[in-house]
């Protein structure tokens, strides 16, 4: 049986032993060559950093979504533009007499009509990166927690990522891909 060990003296640290990954003993190592400061020092920064890692990742999150939120916007209002545009170019056709005045006014729908695909587009275009970006987040972090050994495993993170997953692999066909064959 192993001797008990004795509580550290007053004004003495504690001992820890560590193994680290390759990975991240490779990048503590050149941050501290970098920084021309001991290993253990950048080892204890980056310890002190971590109760405040969570509130970042949140923000990110955030700010992630609300791209997203103004995205959708500014797509709402280009689309509105666009409608009162489409709107006047169907009067404008409408009150056409002969086909040389009707032409140019099926031109000018045309060309409406091929703006608001390509805006929406655009916008689906911006939700499937932002929904990417949030799969590969959820698998790297899955892959993450699988990777420790069974005893440092959470079951209830685990399963609750990997619930999360299925629903963002649902998206939405954009309105665009609906809509493309109209033109």
């Amino acid at each position: 049986m192993a001797p008990r060990r004795n509580p550290p003296e007053p004004g003495r640290t504690n001992r820890v032993y560590l193994r680290l990954p390759t990975d991240v003993f490779e990048r503590i190592e050149a941050k501290a060559k970098g920084e021309g400061r001991p290993f253990h020092r950048i080892i204890v920064n980056e310890l002190t950093l971590f109760p405040h890692l969570d509130r970042q990742a949140r923000l990110g999150e955030l700010v992630r979504d609300m791209e997203t939120v103004l995205a959708r916007y500014g797509s709402r209002i280009t689309v509105t533009e666009l409608n009162e545009a489409l709107l006047h170019a169907v009067d404008e056709a409408l009150a056409a007499q002969t086909d040389g005045q009707l032409q140019p006014q099926l031109d000018l729908l045309r060309v409406i009509r091929r703006t608001m695909l390509e805006s929406e587009r655009r916008a689906a275009t911006h939700e499937r990166e932002q929904l990417a970006s949030r799969i590969g987040l959820l698998e790297r972090q899955i892959r993450e927690i699988e990777a420790l050994p069974e005893d440092g495993q959470d079951p209830g993170a685990l399963a609750g990522l990997k619930a999360e997953l299925p629903g963002c692999n649902k998206p939405s066909p954009p309105a665009s891909a609906r809509n493309e064959d109209a033109l």
